[in-house]
Parts: structure tokens; sequence; C-alpha cells
């Protein structure tokens, strides 16, 4: 997409991002952050929304998911700006691609904490969204501690590889 198109995005983004942490408060005092990203080519401008809490109950990260994709952006659904939603725990950092991903990875043990929600878009055609609660069960977080290892960011991992 052209840049302008591409910047109009991101300014957009920037809205819906309190939109949802102002609409999300109320119901969910657990929600600490929210990010916005609609990077074209991460998300071809549809957004992922990660969504940072810190969480009491299981059962909160679908609520939240179900929640972001019934609101209502001006006239429009947020449905239709949405292709992914993910709700980590306050340790990952939600504007780390990376991060994510490895929650997503270390902390979806359940096929519980994927959703597919189905849309219908008026053209015949139906667009899949998806949700991923990508938390630590309530049950398991000790278990699924990121680990922490003293003095790791003081080695380079290319200097032990044979690169070949």
């Amino acid at each position: 997409m052209n840049r302008e198109h591409n910047y109009l995005g991101r300014m957009l983004g920037y809205r819906l991002r309190t939109a949802i942490l102002d609409n999300l408060s109320e119901s969910f005092p657990t929600v600490r952050d929210v990010c916005v990203d609609m990077t074209p080519q991460r998300t071809g401008m549809r957004a992922q929304v990660t969504v940072t809490i810190d969480k009491d109950s299981d059962d909160e990260p679908p609520a939240i998911i179900d929640a972001i994709y019934a609101m209502k952006f001006g006239r429009f659904p947020l449905s239709m700006l949405m292709h992914r939603i993910v709700v980590v725990d306050p340790d990952v950092d939600i504007r780390d691609h990376s991060d994510i991903d490895w929650a997503i990875a270390s902390r979806m043990n359940s096929a519980s904490q994927f959703l597919v929600y189905e849309d219908k878009t008026g053209r015949g055609a139906a667009v899949t969204r998806l949700g991923f609660d990508a938390t630590a069960p309530v049950a398991q977080r000790e278990v699924l501690r990121r680990p922490d290892i003293p003095g790791a960011s003081g080695y380079d991992l290319d200097d032990y590889l044979d690169d070949r």
C-alpha cells in the first residue's frame, strides 16, 4: 500500500488503542495495556491487538477477546478492522513481535486457548478472525514462568554456532 495509506492506518491504530483500553477498563480491571499493530507487512492493514492482563481467572482472556470483537469504532464493528487478538501475561512485551510469538508458543497448551470467529462480510464471503489466550493458566503459572538465566545477555549465540 502507498505511504499515505500506511500512515493513516497507524494513526487509526493509536485511536483504536485508546478506545479499546477505555472500553475494557470498566469491565476488566486486570487489563494493563493494549497495543494495536497495523503494520501492513504483518497484518495486511488488518490489526493485531495484543492485550496485557494480570488475570485472576482463566475465564478472563476469552471474555476480553469476545468483548473486543463485539466493540464498535464509530459506525464500524471492530471485527472489520481486526485479524488477531492476543492476550498475554505482564511479563510479555506487547510491542515486541518475538516476545508475543514466544508467549503463543510456550503458554498455549490447550485447544481451548485458541478461538476462531467467522464474520460474514455481506459479500457472500466469510472472514476468519482469531483469538489467542497466550497467558499461563492460573494453575500452571509457576511451571510456565519465563526462565531467568543470569548472565544470558552476555553471550552471543553466533559465537557458538558453526556457520557451515
